[in-house]
């Protein structure tokens, strides 16, 4: 019974680094994938995703979530439930600067 606990206090962390790990390489390839997304959306449409100002325009998430593979919920929060966030950089346009975190 020693034994077991002994190798389940070396294995544990290791296994939960190993998650962790997963989780952040996840959510890198889907901001990556975001970040190609955005452009294409800048190039249809001609303008950056905006924070709708009426009920007749959808919110940011809605407007790219038309060009991506994620809901509007799913583009909001990750997986972990952590939010996301949309910046654009307010002295430029057409938008150079995109930080989605």
């Amino acid at each position: 019974m020693a034994i077991m606990a002994i190798m389940a206090s070396v294995l544990v962390p290791n296994v939960l680094k190993s998650v962790e790990r997963a989780a952040v390489t996840a959510e890198a390839q889907t901001l990556h994938n975001l970040g190609i997304q955005i452009r294409t959306y800048l190039k249809a449409t001609g303008a950056p995703p905006v924070t709708a100002v009426s009920p007749a325009v959808p919110n940011w998430s809605g407007q790219l979530a038309l060009y991506t593979d994620l809901s509007a919920a799913d583009l909001v929060t990750n997986p972990r439930r952590m939010q996301r966030v949309y910046v654009l950089e307010p002295f430029v346009f057409p938008a150079t600067t995109l930080i989605v975190r």
